[in-house]
This record gives structure tokens, sequence and C-alpha cells, in this order.
């Protein structure tokens, strides 16, 4: 905790001596496209001198990142537990969905389980929390998780799928970032929702920079979720 204490000192040489205010930005690819750049739009609108520096974070990376503290703000899911000296607020919740073609097998069913996809073609993560909680998943309906691809970036994998006609099982950020008129988005049973959360370090200045910015992450959420309820049909929240 003390170590935090270091930005207040820093924070006040910077505004005293007039340098450029900056806000040091953190995601995950699959956030990336999907929330954080179109929120970085808005909040330049309102404040075009204001640097930022955007740092897009590889799986491996998040808790590292996240436990240095070393941002002002970061957005992810399946965040780690417990980091201290970092505060967390929800943002928004996903349904967790099967991203296939349009034209696959499966793509007009209202829903499907993780046995109905257990036996094609998949597509996932190699490592990290998402990889795990596709595992629990599949074993919770006493099947194994056997992709026959893995894609360490989940916009990749989504596009590789409509060259393959392969199943990745994910929330629906990505494929609606990409195109939404090019995939089929399958309810998984049981339903299961996905949180993404905003992360701040808790000792750091709360400037009013921040308070903007994450008003505009708000804001981008608050479109995506209209959005994803006309995809869906709102099935996600049924």
């Amino acid at each position: 905790v003390l170590i935090a204490v270091d930005e207040l000192p820093r924070a006040a040489r910077r505004l005293a001596s007039g340098a450029q205010a900056r806000l040091k930005l953190v995601s995950g690819a699959r956030l990336a496209s999907s929330l954080m750049i179109p929120a970085i739009g808005r909040f330049v609108k309102s404040n075009p001198d204001v640097g930022i520096d955007f740092q897009l974070a590889q799986v491996h990376e998040i808790d590292r990142i996240i436990s240095e503290r070393a941002f002002d703000i970061a957005v992810g899911t399946l965040l780690p537990l417990a980091v201290p000296a970092v505060e967390t607020f929800p943002l928004f919740d996903m349904p967790t969905v099967a991203v296939m073609r349009r034209d696959h097998a499966l793509a007009k069913r209202n829903f499907v389980r993780a046995a109905d996809v257990a036996a094609h073609k998949l597509i996932a993560t190699p490592m990290g929390a998402m990889r795990d909680d596709l595992e629990r998943i599949f074993r919770s309906e006493g099947v194994e998780l056997h992709p026959q691809y893995t894609a360490n970036c989940v916009d990749h994998g989504c596009r590789l799928l409509l060259q393959i006609d392969a199943i990745m099982i994910i929330d629906p950020l990505v494929p609606l970032a990409v195109d939404p008129k090019s995939f089929a988005l399958v309810p998984l049973k049981p339903l299961r929702m996905v949180q993404t959360s905003i992360v701040t370090p808790a000792l750091k200045p709360k400037l009013h920079l921040t308070a903007e910015f994450k008003a505009c992450l708000r804001d981008e959420a608050q479109s995506i979720e209209k959005r994803l309820a006309l995809l869906l049909g709102n099935s996600g929240a049924a």
C-alpha cells in the first residue's frame, strides 16, 4: 500500500510544472476495439489537449499490470481477485454465446449446451482465465474441452472461425465490433453472464479527467448493451 503513495507527490509535481495532462489506459485485445477505443474517441472530443498512453495487454500480462498499479484506468473481465489498493467498478454484463458462421449446422438453434458443441471444430484461447473458465463450463456438463484450434487473440479467433467453419465460445463483444452480420450468436445454456469492470488504483489522486473517462466508458457500455439487445432479441437477458 505504501508504494502507491509515491504517486501523490509525482502527480503534484506534474500539475505544478504545467506538464500536459495524460491518462494511462490499459485493456486486453478483446475490449480494445469494442470498448476502449470508442471510449477514447468520445473522451477526445471534449478533451483534445489531453495526452493518452494506451497499452494493449496480453492475457498473461493483465495480472501483473493490475498488481503493479502502473495505470490510471483499466478495463477487463475475469480480473484477479483481492488485488490490494485497486478499486473495481462493474460496467456491464454480457451473456456467453457460441459464435459461428451463419451457415453452421448449429446456427439456427435457440441455444446450445457444451455437450452440443463438443463434437464440432472448436477454437479456444490457449491459456489464461478465459480458457480456465471455459474448461470449467465443459466439465460441469460432463464433457472435456478439446479445441482443434487455439488463438491467443479473440479477434483473430473470430475471424478464423469464419474461414474454417468452427465455433468459439465467448461473450458477443468481439463479433459485435468486427461485423455482427457475419456471425451467428447462439446463447449457451445454462445462461452464464461475464462481467466487464473498470479498475483504478485506489491511492492515485482522483483527477477530473479520470472521472470524465469513466463516464465515456459508461456511455459506450450503454451503446453496446443496446446493440446487443437488438442483435440477440434480448435473449441474453432472458
